[in-house]
C-alpha cells in the first residue's frame, strides 16, 4: 500500500524500495516496481502501489471474462522460461495452464490494470470480483475503502452473503476500534457509490487466517452466510483460526453482553428506582427465581399488565432467560378484551398493578393473579441466589403481542426469541444508539416498539428512562430533567411536544427522534427540526408481524422526504401486483417482506396465519403479506401509500386516506386528522381537531388535493380519539358519526371536552 511504503521510507531514510509480485507457478516473482530514496512509489490505484513491469524474457497478456485479450484490465497471464511445468497431478493443469500463440501461459487468477508505460497494478483476485446492484466490484477494493476511510479500523475483509432469492449483500468484518454501522457507512459514502456502501459490519478481535497465513475468506464467507440467518453477535476470536458456527443470538445474550461490557453503567430508570446493568441482571435473576417458585416452566405464558416500570423490564429478561413467553398487556385494556386475551393465551399466571388486580381476576377465569407489590417483596427475598444456566432455546416464543385487526377479537403475534434479537440488532445497526444515550420511552411497553426499546438500549449499552404516569403537560420538563438524547414518538406525542416547546422554548439534549405507529407528517418533521436544532428525525415503517420493515438512515433524513427508508439489513422487500407477480420500481402494489425478522404467525389462528404468512417461492421461507400498499424506487427505497383497508376509488380516482390526512395536517391550525373511507351511506369524511371551520378546511384542502380527493364532509372535533397505541381510533369515529345529529360535530364529542388518550 502507498501508506505502508511511505512509513517504511520514513523509518529508513535513504533506502530504495522494491515491490515484487509473483505466484509459485512462476518461480516466485515475475514483476517488480522500484523507486528511489526520497521519492514516492509512483502511480497508485486506490492507494495500491504498482506491482511493476514483467522481468526480461517474460510475456504477459490480460484476459477478459470471456477469454479474449484486453488492452488495459483483466486476468494476468504470463509465459516465459520461469513458467513451471505444471502440477504433480496433470488433471490439475486444466484451466490454469493454456496454449496460445505457440506458448504455454499460466493464468494467475489475479486481476491487474496495465498503464501506458507497461507497468501493472494489482486489483484483486478474479474470484474476488462480484456484481452487486449492477456494479462490478472487487471485494478487496471494498476492504481497502473500509481501512482507508473508517476511523480506527485496522484491518478489514469483505465477503458476500445471500439476500434472499438470487441477490447478495456485502458483509464487512473488521478489526480495531468498535464503531456503529452508521458511523462506518458514513465514512464510506465519499469513497464508494451509494449502492456499494455496505450495511452489515461485524467486529472481530482478529481476522481469521488460513494455513498459508492469509485471510480465511472461505471461512468468513461461510460465517457471513450463517450470520445472515442468525444475526448473532460476532465471535471474538482470541487467535487467528477458521470461523466456527455460532448459535442464534437470543435476548438473554444481549443483556449478558451489556453486563459484561458495562456492568456499572446506568441501564434503567423509572420514577422509583435507578439500576446499573449489573443491578438489572440481579433483579432479573430474582424475578426468575420468583417465577420458578410459582411453578412457571419453559413454554408457559405469563401475562404482565403493568405501566412502564423497571419491574416489567426485569420480568421481561427473567422470562426470556427461562424460555417463558411474556404476554405484555396495556394497563388501559378493558375487561371485555382482557377476557378474550386470557382465554386465548391460557397463562400460567398474571402480574398486574395492585389497583388492577381485581379487574384481572374478574376477567381471568381462575388464572392466578399476583399484585405487583407482593411480587416485589417476594422477589427481593430471592436476590443473590445462584442463577441456573439459560433455559431458552432458538424457537422459544419470547412474547405474544396482541393487536387489533380485521377480526373481532385481538390476535396474538408470535415473536420467537431469535427473531426478536435479529430485528433489534438490525434496527440498532441503522439507528446507531450510543453508549452515552439516554433513551426516553413514553410508549407503553405493551406496544411492540416500546418493548423493543429494552433490547435496543441494551445493545448500545445506553440508559433507558421509562416515563411514569405524569400528565402530558409535563412531557417537555421530563425530557429536560432526565437528559434524554433519544425519543421514540408516535405522531400524537410529537404534536404534543411541539405545542409544549412553543410555550416553553429552551435547550434539550435530544439528538434523535424515531417514529412508530403512523407516519409523521412533513409539517411535524419540519417542526421538530426547527424546535430541536441538531436533532435528527428518522422515518421508519413497520408492523408488529416483523417489527420493522424499513428505516431511513439518520444521515440521509433529508433525502427522499416522502420515503420511509430502506429495508433492514439482511431482509428483502418486494412489491406484488394483483396477480402475485413482482412489480418493477415505481409501480404500486402490496408490500411483502422476507427475512429472519418475520415472526412466526398468529397464536392459535392457523387460517389467519396462512393468509398473512405465506411460502416465499424464491427461498422456501416465509413471506409476510402486510396488507399495506407502496412502491420501491430504482435504488430500493420504500414509499408507503396506505393500508389495503385505506385504499379506495372515488369518482374513478384511486386514493388513500393517508394522503388526505397528510394534506389536512399541512393546513395551519389543524392538530390531528383522520379520514374515513366512504361506505354505502356515507361519502368520504374527514374528522379533524383544530380551530378552523369545516368550510375553511375544505377550501384549504382544495388547494392541496385534486377535486376527487377533497372530502365531501368535514367534521371539526374537540379531539380525534386514539387507540391505546396512539393511532386514530377510526372505528370509534364511525360509531360516533352514525349517531350524529349535528353536521358539524358527531354526537358524544362536544367541543372543548377532553378525553384521555386523545391527541
Amino acid at each position: 500500500m502507498d501508506a505502508d511504503a511511505a512509513r517504511w521510507q520514513a523509518a529508513a531514510p535513504g533506502s530504495a524500495v522494491e515491490n515484487l509480485y509473483g505466484p509459485t507457478e512462476l518461480t516466485i516473482t515475475c514483476t517488480v516496481h522500484r523507486w528511489s530514496p526520497g521519492t514516492s512509489p509512483g502511480r497508485a490505484v486506490n492507494g495500491v502501489v504498482p506491482i511493476g513491469a514483467p522481468h526480461p524474457g517474460l510475456d504477459v497478456f490480460l484476459r477478459d471474462d470471456d477469454g479474449t485479450p484486453h488492452d488495459t484490465e483483466g486476468e494476468l497471464c504470463v509465459a516465459g522460461p520461469q513458467t513451471c511445468a505444471g502440477y504433480l497431478d496433470p488433471a490439475d493443469d486444466a484451466g490454469r495452464f493454456l496454449e496460445r500463440d505457440g506458448k504455454r501461459w499460466y493464468r494467475t487468477g489475479d486481476r491487474v490494470r496495465r498503464h501506458p508505460d507497461g507497468e501493472l497494478t494489482f486489483l484483486g483476485r478474479v474470484d474476488d470480483q462480484v456484481q452487486l446492484q449492477g456494479w462490478r466490484v472487487q471485494l478487496s477494493e471494498i476492504a481497502h475503502a473500509v481501512r482507508t476511510h473508517c476511523v480506527g479500523v485496522e484491518d478489514a475483509a469483505a465477503v458476500t452473503a445471500p439476500l434472499g432469492g438470487d441477490g447478495e449483500e456485502l458483509v464487512v468484518y473488521y478489526t480495531g476500534r468498535r464503531a456503529t454501522p452508521v458511523e462506518l457507512a458514513r465514512g464510506l459514502r465519499a469513497a464508494l457509490p451509494q449502492g456499494l456502501v455496505p450495511r452489515r459490519f461485524q467486529h472481530l478481535d482478529v481476522l481469521p487466517l488460513n494455513a498459508n497465513r492469509k485471510i480465511d475468506r472461505a471461512g468468513l464467507k461461510a460465517r457471513a452466510v450463517r450470520d445472515f440467518g442468525s444475526a448473532g453477535e460476532p465471535v471474538r476470536d482470541a487467535a487467528p483460526a477458521p470461523a466456527h458456527p455460532a448459535p442464534p443470538e437470543l435476548p438473554h445474550d444481549i443483556l449478558a453482553s451489556a453486563v459484561a461490557a458495562r456492568p456499572d453503567a446506568p441501564a434503567l430508570r423509572d420514577g422509583r428506582v435507578s439500576w446499573t446493568y449489573a443491578e438489572l441482571a440481579a433483579e432479573a435473576a430474582a424475578a426468575g427465581h420468583w417465577l420458578e417458585r410459582q411453578g412457571v416452566v419453559r413454554g408457559d405464558r405469563v401475562v404482565v399488565q403493568l405501566p412502564n416500570t423497571a419491574d416489567l423490564v426485569a420480568l421481561f429478561h427473567a422470562c426470556a432467560r427461562r424460555g417463558v413467553t411474556m404476554v405484555p398487556l396495556n394497563p388501559g385494556m378493558k375487561e371485555y378484551a382482557l377476557r378474550q386475551v386470557l382465554a386465548d393465551c391460557e397463562p400460567a399466571l398474571a402480574v398486574t398493578a395492585d389497583e388492577n388486580a381485581g379487574l384481572l381476576r374478574g376477567a381471568g377465569a381462575g388464572v392466578p393473579v399476583h399484585a405487583l407489590s407482593g411480587v416485589r417483596d417476594e422477589a427481593a427475598a430471592l436476590r443473590g441466589l445462584p442463577e441456573p444456566a439459560p433455559a431458552a432455546r432458538p424457537g422459544d416464543i419470547g412474547v405474544l403481542i396482541y393487536t387489533s385487526g380485521s377480526t373481532a377479537a385481538p390476535k396474538g403475534v408470535v415473536c420467537p426469541q431469535e427473531r426478536m434479537a435479529f430485528a433489534a440488532r438490525a434496527i440498532q445497526e441503522e439507528l446507531g444508539y450510543r453508549a452515552d444515550d439516554v433513551v426516553y420511552c413514553r410508549l407503553p411497553l405493551s406496544f411492540d416498539y416500546g418493548l423493543f426499546q429494552i433490547l435496543l438500549s441494551a445493545l448500545a449499552g445506553a440508559e433507558l428512562v421509562l416515563a411514569g404516569a405524569q400528565p402530558e403537560v409535563k412531557l417537555l420538563n421530563e425530557i429536560r430533567e432526565c437528559g434524554a438524547t433519544v425519543f421514540p414518538v408516535v405522531p400524537s406525542l410529537a404534536a404534543i411536544l411541539l405545542r409544549l416547546v412553543a410555550r416553553a422554548p429552551g435547550d434539550t439534549r435530544l439528538r434523535l427522534f424515531t417514529n412508530t405507529g403512523a407516519a409523521l407528517q412533513q409539517t411535524t418533521i419540519a417542526g421538530l427540526r426547527e424546535d430541536f436544532p441538531g436533532a435528527r428525525v428518522v422515518r421508519m415503517f413497520g408492523i408488529t408481524e416483523c417489527k420493522r420493515i424499513s428505516i431511513m438512515p439518520p444521515d440521509q433524513e433529508r433525502e427522499r422526504p416522502e420515503s420511509v427508508g430502506r429495508p433492514l439489513p439482511g431482509t428483502r422487500v418486494e412489491i406484488l401486483g394483483e396477480d402475485g407477480g413482482v412489480l418493477p420500481p415505481g409501480e404500486v402494489g402490496e408490500i411483502t417482506v422476507t427475512g429472519p425478522h418475520v415472526m412466526a404467525g398468529y397464536w392459535r389462528a392457523p387460517e389467519i396465519t396462512a393468509r398473512t404468512f405465506r411460502p416465499d417461492p424464491a427461498t422456501g421461507g416465509t413471506r409476510l403479506h402486510t396488507g399495506d400498499y407502496g412502491h420501491l424506487d430504482a435504488d430500493g427505497y420504500l414509499y408507503f401509500e396506505g393500508r389495503r383497508d385505506d385504499m379506495f376509488k372515488r369518482h374513478g380516482v384511486r386514493m388513500s386516506t393517508v394522503e388526505i390526512e397528510a394534506a389536512a395536517m399541512d393546513v395551519p391550525g389543524v392538530r390531528a386528522a383522520a379520514a374515513l373511507v366512504p361506505s354505502a351511506g356515507r361519502d368520504l369524511t374527514l374528522c379533524v381537531a383544530g380551530d378552523l371551520t369545516p368550510q375553511e378546511i375544505r377550501r384549504e384542502l382544495a388547494k392541496r388535493l385534486e377535486p376527487a380527493k377533497v372530502p365531501a364532509d368535514v367534521r371539526v372535533l374537540a379531539d380525534v380519539p386514539l387507540t391505546l397505541n396512539g393511532k386514530s381510533e377510526k372505528k370509534q369515529l364511525i360509531a360516533l358519526l352514525e349517531g350524529s345529529t349535528n353536521p358539524g360535530r358527531p354526537a358524544g364529542v362536544p367541543a372543548g371536552e377532553g378525553k384521555e388518550g386523545t391527541a
